[in-house]
């Protein structure tokens, strides 16, 4: 049911030309209909349908809850398990959080990184996300990031 509605919500939105990405990190994904205003990230792809990775279902569908129903916290340590194992999605989802601040601290060098190492695997949302963000970083932070992905192996 989840699943549906945050499918339903993303297609809806992405019609309308326009994904608001939340950055207050208290509020789950934006429903069809609201706005935000003056949202930096309201191009990036938002977090819409994690694949069942660790061939886990319950793990895949609590972190969907958990982030649907707001708990940042949860969402990001069981994304974060799959990311470290090379979960396309799982890394989309961490690059997500970090490029837009929900749940963390914004950090442009930890988004890059999922981002980078998400496109890499042929993830077509993060590629686009990646290479939007690159626009808002610095040549050192750019660096980081690059050095950060190049140096990452799965867990």
């Amino acid at each position: 049911m989840i699943k549906a509605f945050l499918l339903a919500t993303a297609m809806a939105l992405a019609s309308a030309g326009a994904v608001a990405a939340q950055s207050s990190g208290t509020e789950p994904p934006s429903s069809p209909g609201s706005s935000v205003v003056d949202d930096p990230y309201a191009g990036f792809s938002k977090i819409v349908e994690p694949a069942p990775w660790l061939n886990d279902p319950v793990v895949a569908d609590a972190a969907e809850q958990a982030y649907g129903r707001g708990d940042y916290a949860e969402a990001l340590r069981l994304w974060r398990i799959a990311a470290e194992q090379g979960d396309t999605d799982a890394q989309h989802n961490l690059g997500f959080m970090y490029g837009t601040g929900q749940g963390v601290p914004q950090n442009k060098v930890e988004a890059y990184k999922w981002w980078a190492l998400a496109a890499a695997q042929g993830n077509t949302t993060a590629v686009s996300n990646r290479d939007r963000i690159l626009a808002e970083m610095t040549p050192a932070q750019i660096a980081e990031g690059q050095r950060l992905a190049a140096a990452w192996r799965p867990r």
